[in-house]
């Protein structure tokens, strides 16, 4: 990972390349932001660079020896640490150095994945990963070895807000005092969720959402034949990787396929449910999915409409006509159950739920709320 890959953010990488240059580099650096965010890339480019054995003022070379095996994430002082949990294969005491061929295929195929996009990679949708306190204990054997190659040992802690307890503990004092020439770089999505011991042991950097005019030209870039982009680009509002997983589904007019449903809901027609139904089992997982994180925003903009926001909605012209009607129809209570029913929906689809009787069932919910007083 290079400087030059990650689109934007231009104050982030002066900043990182200057603390470098200055020799001026905290032992322990918490990068956080929102999902979809940069800051697993920009941690990984920083250690590219500062690696690199032929460097410039702005990027790392890309071809030295330390450069090559950095970008194939197989640089023997590069060291991560993520959730994990007991697979068909790994069916007893987990930790993170069992699955390091599935991190470096996964960081190298899915750009900005999240933590359910790991916890799917690894085939164990339904467990809760944790970073679990051997995980922790190993923390200590890496960092009390000498680095093989580079300047500085480091270790990657891949959302941290999901070390349980004993392991968050053990590692604190390996954070406020790390053996020489040995780097921390969190990587978090939530990081109020941390204790405040590790928070006050780290320098802390944000990491902002892409604009909406840097998913528009990542998207363009590297994802073929788009349809809808602009509607892609709202939807996201800065999440790449929600960006992508909506550019992938193809037959992305999420809007007609939407508030149709929504008519026939109010129009409490059960032919025309089952009818839909089948239509929505053929959209696939990602499609039902993202039907529903598109129902959701949608669902926000009404929201904004009933209390008068109508400056923060981001709409075209047709959804805005849509939001204009609708909205004579929901108060805010029956806007948060149907959100409520929206969020149900997506978390079935994610749980392997059959799709044509929980939509179908769902359906008729929504057209109850409608006649309800």
């Amino acid at each position: 990972m290079r400087f030059s890959t990650i689109i934007g953010h231009n104050n982030i990488k002066e900043r990182l390349i200057g603390s470098i240059n200055d020799n001026h580099i905290a032992h322990a650096q918490l990068f956080f932001g929102q999902e979809g965010c940069a800051n697993l890339e920009l941690a990984l480019a920083f250690l590219t660079y500062l690696n690199c054995e032929n460097r410039s003022e702005t990027d790392s070379c890309g071809t030295c020896a330390s450069c090559t095996k950095m970008d194939k994430i197989i640089h023997p002082d590069l060291h991560f640490i993520f959730p994990n949990v007991a697979t068909k294969i790994i069916t007893k005491d987990p930790e993170s150095k069992n699955f390091i061929p599935e991190w470096r295929e996964i960081i190298r195929t899915k750009p900005y994945f999240n933590f359910a996009d790991w916890m799917k990679f690894l085939d164990v949708e339904n467990k809760q990963g944790i970073i679990n306190v051997r995980d922790g204990r190993s923390i200590f054997k890496t960092v009390s070895l000498k680095s093989f190659e580079a300047k500085y040992k480091s270790v990657i802690i891949w959302l941290p807000e999901y070390m349980n307890q004993q392991c968050a503990n053990s590692i604190l004092k390996i954070l406020e005092e790390p053996p020489e020439k040995t780097l921390f770089l969190l990587i978090s999505y939530d990081f109020e969720k941390l204790l405040p011991t590790i928070l006050s042991r780290t320098q802390q950097l944000y990491v902002p959402a892409f604009s909406d005019e840097e998913v528009k030209e990542y998207i363009e870039k590297n994802v073929a034949d788009v349809q809808n982009i602009d509607q892609v680009v709202r939807l996201a509002e800065g999440n790449m990787n929600l960006a992508l997983k909506l550019s992938s589904y193809q037959d992305n007019n999420l809007f007609s396929f939407f508030t149709n449903w929504l008519r026939v809901c109010y129009q409490r027609k059960p032919s025309e449910i089952f009818n839909m139904a089948e239509e929505f089992h053929a959209l696939g997982r990602e499609g039902q999915k993202n039907l529903f994180i598109y129902g959701l925003k949608l669902m926000r903009n009404v929201l904004l409409k009933n209390v008068e926001l109508d400056s923060m909605m981001k709409l075209n012209t047709t959804e805005q006509d849509f939001i204009e009607k609708i909205t004579k129809l929901l108060d805010i209570d029956k806007l948060n159950d149907i959100n409520e029913i929206l969020n149900t929906l997506h978390y079935y689809i994610s749980r392997n739920a059959n799709p044509k009787i929980v939509f179908t069932n769902q359906s008729f919910k929504i057209g109850n709320l409608f006649i309800r007083k």
